[in-house]
């Protein structure tokens, strides 16, 4: 098997993993997916969101935590929780308020994404 299908396929079981185990009193939550998803500049999000996809963007402004699997994730916007991008290319230029957790070939991090406040 290559080694590109099992490192999927490990992505995947701890993707599932982690959100089977991952106890929530309220699930109240924003889920979407597609080829392309994009939250544009201007929106808000005022939940959790769950986004799987191709290509995912984020460009607005979400107000809970952000989960995001897909082959590319950018995040340009405000993420006024904890994030967790899980894709081939993950690109942080705007702000992320607690913890990133990211796995990906490609890891993109601005600076401004690397200020601690």
């Amino acid at each position: 098997m290559s080694k590109q299908i099992v490192k999927g396929l490990a992505v995947l079981l701890v993707v599932i993993l982690v959100t089977c185990f991952t106890s929530s009193p309220v699930l109240a939550a924003d889920l979407r997916s597609g080829d392309t998803v994009t939250v544009a500049s201007g929106d808000v999000v005022d939940d959790d969101l769950y986004v799987a996809g191709g290509s995912i963007v984020i460009d607005g402004t979400i107000n809970g935590d952000l989960w995001a699997v897909g082959r590319d994730v950018t995040i340009n916007g405000t993420v006024n929780g904890s994030l967790v991008a899980v894709a081939q290319t993950v690109e942080v230029n705007g702000d992320v308020a607690r913890a990133a957790r990211l796995a990906g070939e490609m890891l993109l991090l601005s600076e401004a994404a690397l200020t601690v406040t």
